[in-house]
């Protein structure tokens, strides 16, 4: 049991440090390290002739096309997309390449399991009387030479120095003539390179199969952030503990709890170490913020759109949704349906993501803790959606308190790698309690509300666009608000906002309960409209898949809501026949948006209507000074036209 944890946490440990070179390097979380290292493993498995018998050799090419694949998503997808809008869009952009890679490993290689070669250097070894296997033993010293390969070569040789420059102060780094560029390259592909290594080594153990591509990521990243970012020994440390404990409770209470273990440990270690156990506050040199030369267009020099355009946007949504309730064809109503409930969850998300700045990956959690609130209160009583819907609120903002309050002092990247193990151990929950349900889920009746049941689509459209536009409207008013300007301000200057006297902490937490609370509203009405709460409805894509909608019409907007919402809602029903080509719709249409628009579609459009709306003021106002008019008083460029 003790060995297989190591062999185990030594895993999480070699991933872990992947994702440790890269953020290093450039403070981007790579999001699809885990899809990626998965099609190099079974491309090596699969594809490549001669790698069943010989397992060197599989891992020698699985560990190659990792490099290459995490390469060039660094040439060809991030250096882009960080040109535009910084490392945290990049870090997003990473979630559109892992949702590519997800739908390409279920497309391709479908859900059958392919079971890699066992590395195998000889016999096993017996110490103390404990037999070690031969496969643990290959584990333990392919990933040792590894980890003292890595190690020396950053801190012996000059390629390892100028990698550490670059992580203290990359522009200036640049600056004394360092090649940044091949540098990071050069690093993501090593980062490539490792990770597709303990992807195939893991697939010895367990096989490959779609679905289980970010299972190791998602421990990997725990690790990450128990060891420490910025310490390569302490991410070992961190994967090794994790793997110890996941194993010692799957022997001793239940062999599911692997999410559940690795929040308790995660949340344990910040609490008393903020920065992991042997990490330390980074300490990278201050650099001024300068202009940069991109190819790619830019639509933030555009005329941002007014409150009135705003608004106009609303009420031309509103028009459409009840055109389609009351004309729109079956399928187009079923995506409306669930698109309203989409929009409901990323106005939530807004608060916290928008306002507050703080970046979630657990959005499912508190769909789902809405979702079976209102799942139980209906298999256990007769009361409606006047009941269900403020409980959805209370269960979320009462998961966002609990997740939300011991992670309130964390930095950004602490706090999005605890809220995305928070949504897996949620999943794993409500598929193994028995009060959700299980595997076979919840089934809910038809929704209804104060003793009417609404059996019409048009009913329950009407509805859910009347609890959006109430929830939009406080929404709105908490913007303009003195606590949505102290969430603003605490955003862009945390410690400007604390000397001033605001309370960062405490505001921090309420908007991340706030938005939790939010954000179960909306998990209530997707189920009502789905009719079955099962696990998979809130699984790890789901949380993902609301990252990108939100990201796709606009994290810094309330009507990108709408947008992202039916887009979220609309995508799945215009290919119902495909069940792959969703995610790579949406992981293409994130890419696209944060390389053309970082701003979302909202931004795009709503500059775009700001514009022809100050081109008709413009020949509106020149029409009626000819006319005999108000004219307005020339300017002097004019004045100087005429005495010319």
């Amino acid at each position: 049991m003790v060995i297989s944890g190591l062999a185990t946490g030594l895993l999480y440990s070699l991933l872990g440090v992947a994702l440790s070179l890269v953020y290093r390097t450039g403070g981007i979380l790579n999001l699809a390290m885990g899809p990626l290292a998965f099609v190099a493993a079974l491309v090596s498995v699969v594809e490549v002739p001669g790698t069943a018998a010989n397992s060197l050799w599989a891992l020698a090419a699985a560990a190659v096309l990792g490099g290459v694949l995490s390469g060039l998503t660094y040439l060809l997808l991030v250096r882009q997309v960080e040109a535009n809008g910084g490392a945290f869009r990049a870090s997003v952009a990473t979630l559109g390449a892992g949702l590519i890679a997800s739908a390409v490993i279920a497309w391709i290689w479908g859900s059958q399991v392919h079971a890699a070669p066992n590395l195998d250097l000889g016999s096993g070894l017996t110490i103390g009387g404990t037999f070690i296997s031969p496969t643990d033993v290959a584990t333990g010293a392919v990933v040792g030479i590894l980890f003292v390969a890595l190690a020396s070569a950053l801190k012996f040789t000059r390629l390892g120095l100028h990698i550490r420059a670059i992580g203290q102060g990359p522009l200036t780094s640049s600056m004394l003539g360092l090649p940044v560029t091949r540098i990071r390259t050069l690093i993501w592909g090593v980062a490539g390179m490792l990770a597709a290594s303990a992807a195939f080594i893991s697939a010895g153990r367990s096989g490959l199969v779609a679905g289980n591509e970010n299972n190791l990521l998602v421990a990997a990243l725990a690790g990450l952030v128990v060891g420490g970012f910025d310490s390569l020994l302490g991410v070992a440390l961190g994967g090794i503990l994790l793997g110890l404990i996941e194993n010692i409770l799957a022997y001793y209470v239940a062999s599911w709890l692997q999410a559940v273990s690795l929040l308790i440990v995660v949340v344990v270690v910040l609490m008393s170490r903020p920065n992991g156990l042997i990490g330390r506050h980074p300490g990278n040199l201050s650099e001024a913020s300068l202009p940069r030369r991109s190819r790619l267009v830019r639509i933030e020099d555009l005329p941002r759109p007014q409150l009135s355009t705003s608004i106009f946007g609303m009420f031309i949504v509103v028009g459409f949704v009840l055109w389609v309730a009351r004309a729109g064809s079956f399928s187009t109503v079923a995506g409306v349906e669930a698109a309203i409930p989409f929009a409901i969850m990323i106005l939530g998300m807004y608060i916290v993501i928008g306002l507050s700045g703080q970046l979630v990956l657990g959005q499912g959690a508190f769909a789902a803790g809405g979702a079976y609130a209102a799942g139980i209160l209906a298999a256990h009583s007769s009361l409606g959606l006047e009941v269900s819907l403020p409980l959805g609120f209370a269960v979320g903002a009462f998961l966002g308190i609990m997740i939300g309050t011991p992670c309130s002092r964390l930095g950004t990247v602490y706090l999005s790698v605890v809220t995305l193990v928070f949504g897996s151990a949620v999943s794993e929950l409500a598929l193994h309690l028995g009060v959700t349900g299980g595997a076979n889920g919840l089934a809910l009746p038809p929704p209804r509300m104060f003793g009417y049941t609404l059996t019409s689509p048009t009913g329950v459209i009407s509805l859910e666009l009347v609890i959006f536009l109430v929830l939009a409207g406080l929404v709105a008013l908490l913007r303009r608000s003195f606590f949505g300007l102290d969430l603003i301000v605490g955003r862009d200057a945390s410690r400007a906002a604390q000397t001033s006297g605001a309370r960062v902490v405490w505001n921090r937490i309420a908007a991340f309960s706030l938005a939790a609370g939010v954000t179960g509203i909306g998990g209530v009405l997707y189920a009502e409209t789905v009719g079955l709460i099962s696990p998979e409805l809130f699984d790890f894509s789901f949380s993902l898949n609301i990252l990108a909608a939100q990201v796709v019409g606009g994290m810094d907007s309330i009507l990108g809501s709408i947008v992202g919402g039916g887009f979220l809602g609309g995508v799945p029903q215009a290919t119902s026949g495909l069940k792959e080509l969703p995610n790579i719709i949406f992981g293409g249409a994130l890419i696209l948006v944060l390389m053309l628009a970082p701003s979302g579609l909202t931004s795009l459009v709503g500059s775009v209507a700001e514009r022809v709306r100050q081109v008709l003021h413009t020949q509106y106002s020149t029409r009626a000074g000819g006319r005999g008019g108000r004219m307005r008083k020339p300017s002097n460029l004019s004045r100087a036209s005429q005495a010319k």
